[in-house]
């Protein structure tokens, strides 16, 4: 019969009753907020207080179901751990991108060292690329080519020095010999 009332006129106002925590404690003067189920036994979060009229206290409540109250929630939550998850993938491909480029480089010059030294190895004269950069290997490319430029210039004075010495003995008219530091006879 309630629901045929309500149906009739279009209203709920005078035909229905609500008896809830929040509509009783409201009456008693109180403001708060609280979760509970409502007249339809429906979980709700409730905010109530009190408000006198002419004389009378009447409970001022304002309620939403938890379910479309949390849904935003879940939505917000889901929302931003997408958000995340984009921007870790974002940053993660950036540090990819300049952890490759970073140790491509450092290949690429590390090789040249590799290759500087192995000439070098060889008695060959390279020809070594100063740069600019103030790093490590920059420091060590440095290093072979001070290394590079005093083992040519000992080789060059080594050379002049069995040039000079095979010169005289060429021209001695005696029988001359040579001896190294073990005694061993060399020439």
């Amino acid at each position: 019969e309630e629901v045929d009332n309500i149906t009739r006129k279009g209203t709920n106002i005078g035909f229905q009753t609500i008896k809830t925590p929040g509509v009783i404690a409201a009456l008693k003067g109180e403001t708060g907020f609280d979760h509970f189920s409502d007249y339809r036994d429906v979980p709700v979060l409730s905010a109530y207080t009190a408000i006198e009229f002419e004389g009378s206290t009447l409970a001022l409540i304002a309620e939403i179901d938890e379910a479309e109250a949390y849904i935003f929630e879940s939505k917000m939550i889901k929302s931003i751990s997408f958000s995340v998850l984009i921007v870790t993938v974002i940053i993660l491909g950036i540090v990819a991108v300049l952890a490759w480029r970073f140790s491509h480089s450092l290949a690429l010059r590390l090789g040249k060292a590799v290759e500087v030294s192995n000439a070098i190895a060889k008695g060959e004269k390279v020809s070594i690329a100063t740069t600019t950069s103030q790093d490590e290997i920059t420091d060590l490319m440095g290093a072979m080519d001070v290394m590079q430029t005093q083992l040519i210039g000992k080789f060059e004075d080594s050379a002049r020095e069995t040039s000079r010495v095979t010169s005289a003995l060429k021209v001695a008219n005696t029988n001359l010999m040579m001896a190294d530091n073990n005694l061993d006879i060399i020439y």
